[in-house]
């Protein structure tokens, strides 16, 4: 009795873990939907109310993703990868040192290799996450046929 309950136990764990694994993949391409948003927001915003950099990036960004915290970009690295936190950093590194025409331009230039990532990032969730949930429930299937 109690080996099937740790069979189930380790069944639902495995498919819990791919399941989770598909789940990240597909927020991580919700996340730089959101973030393509903010920079073309931005970029409008620059071009057209010409107000102070740091007020635009804290109407144009959500909270919980970036935020201006004594002239220093705050980006919370929840569900993003090494290459789009190093591309956001980048930008924020040396936004606001340039004039307005050179930073919407700055702006636009970073919106679109952002957009290549939640490109690859919505290719990578249509290869992977099936595959991620499959492996998920075939590898708890293999444990417990295993310890049978």
């Amino acid at each position: 009795m109690f080996k099937i309950i740790g069979l189930f136990i380790l069944f639902i764990s495995s498919c819990f873990l791919g399941f989770l694994k598909s789940y990240n993949l597909k927020m991580r391409a919700e996340k730089l939907k959101a973030l393509c948003l903010s920079f073309e927001m931005l970029a409008s915003r620059i071009k057209a109310e010409k107000t102070e950099l740091e007020r635009a990036v804290a109407v144009s960004f959500p909270k919980e993703t970036v935020y201006i915290k004594e002239n220093r970009a705050i980006i919370n690295p929840d569900l993003l990868e090494k290459e789009d936190i190093a591309l956001i950093e980048e930008f924020f590194e040396s936004f606001g040192r340039r004039d307005i025409n050179s930073e919407y331009n700055r702006v636009q230039l970073f919106a679109s290799l952002l957009q290549k990532q939640r490109k690859e990032a919505e290719e990578k969730k249509e290869k992977l996450s099936k595959l991620y949930n499959s492996l998920g429930v075939l590898f708890g299937i293999f444990i417990c046929i295993f310890f049978l």
